[in-house]
């Protein structure tokens, strides 16, 4: 019985986690020089990192993705579909997986949350990688342009939100344990 109330846990944990992705995921600011918008989807995905294992973490990513991979507006702007995936952003958001995946390394139960946040900033490069190399192979232009329009102009409020992230995550944890809930 315990198994099974631990994998419905689990269940319900990604399943809000997921949610909580498609609500964030939609939001966000364009930029006039970009096709690259400022997106808190990517707030969400750290927070399911810093909040699940990095399994479900990672589980909750990819059923966002598949969710607007057929036609979910739950892309940036209300958007979705595969076309989404395979324009200009695409490489940025198939990127959100390498988060959790990168922290997996570095995620134990008895480790504390401060030890996943190497893993969370490795994924973090490695998303950004992946976004602008696709965006550049979309786009026909130059990695320097590509660097320029769709990586720089995002990396201080990315640190923002891996810190925003991290906070609640500690935040709730507290309260979960002080609830006997964790």
């Amino acid at each position: 019985m315990e198994n099974y109330k631990s994998t419905v846990t689990g269940l319900a944990h990604v399943s809000l986690s997921t949610a909580i992705t498609c609500i964030l995921g939609p939001i966000a600011v364009v930029l006039p020089f970009s096709p690259v918008p400022i997106s808190f989807g990517l707030l969400a995905v750290f927070l399911s990192t810093c909040l699940l294992t990095a399994k479900s973490g990672l589980l909750s990513c990819l059923i966002y993705l598949l969710l607007g991979f057929i036609g979910l507006p739950v892309f940036s702007g209300f958007q979705g579909g595969a076309g989404i995936l395979l324009g200009p952003t695409g490489g940025y958001l198939l990127g959100y997986l390498l988060i959790p995946l990168c922290a997996l390394p570095f995620y134990s139960k008895n480790n504390p949350l401060k030890r996943i946040l190497p893993g969370m900033l490795i994924g973090l490069i490695l998303c950004y990688t992946c976004g602008t190399l696709w965006l550049m192979y979309q786009s026909g232009i130059r990695l320097k342009e590509a660097v320029l329009i769709g990586t720089l102009p995002y990396i201080p409020l990315d640190f923002i939100k891996l810190y925003i992230a991290y906070v609640t995550a500690k935040v709730v944890q507290k309260r979960l344990r002080k609830a006997g809930l964790a």
